[in-house]
């Protein structure tokens, strides 16, 4: 009983509301966001991914930027190549940009109200675990098509 409620809190402490609270760190990930944005949609080079640099191979997000860009232009197919999960990042990552901008009052009521949600439901953990089955899918079961399209 002891070893299932651990399992249980654990996953359900907040991941998001942490880096909400730092406005500091919330306005450094929108700023690194759009720059990395604006590159790939002028077609300039982006920030390499150090893992697929260095490691050689991908990495839980490598291609989550041209994904976002397609799904941004309307070309869901290309999106879904990429990256699949780009929909639930930008939606999560629109709460940081929030955190990054809302006046105090606002962003203590969008803070609270996420880190009541992650509490309740996990869904920070659950993302996280599910993006890692994902890369592992890809990784293991479509290795030549993934490297393919992220090298």
């Amino acid at each position: 009983m002891a070893l299932s409620r651990k399992v249980s809190t654990s996953l359900f402490q907040p991941i998001v509301t942490p880096i909400l609270e730092s406005r500091p760190l919330c306005l450094t990930l929108t700023g690194a966001a759009l720059m990395q944005s604006a590159l790939v949609a002028f077609n300039k080079p982006g920030w390499i991914c150090p893992t697929r640099e260095y490691l050689g191979c991908p990495c839980p997000g490598c291609g989550l930027t041209r994904a976002v860009a397609a799904l941004f232009s309307g070309d869901l197919q290309t999106m879904m190549a990429y990256h699949a999960l780009a929909p639930f990042f930008v939606i999560g990552f629109s709460f940081v940009v929030a955190a990054a901008v809302l006046p105090h009052h606002q962003r203590q009521r969008l803070i609270t109200a996420v880190d009541w949600s992650e509490r309740r439901s996990g869904i920070a953990t659950i993302f996280l675990i599910t993006l890692f089955c994902y890369w592992f899918v890809r990784l293991v079961i479509f290795n030549q098509a993934y490297f393919n399209l992220i090298f």
